[in-house]
């Protein structure tokens, strides 16, 4: 997926994620399973991230 979105590899993918996003893209993936179960409010952070990948 990182190679088809322009980053060099996974790497590159992981560290813009993180300047944008304060986490690790694993990071995130835990922390939605978490906002999926107990707070569906927070759909602004996945928003972002969709938009976020658009951008690309």
């Amino acid at each position: 997926m990182a190679l088809s979105c322009g980053f060099e590899n996974a790497a590159a993918f992981a560290r813009a994620f993180r300047a944008d996003f304060d986490q690790s893209p694993r990071e995130y993936r835990e922390n939605a399973k978490t906002l999926r179960r107990v707070d569906l409010s927070r759909r602004d952070t996945a928003e972002s991230y969709e938009a976020w990948l658009h951008q690309l």
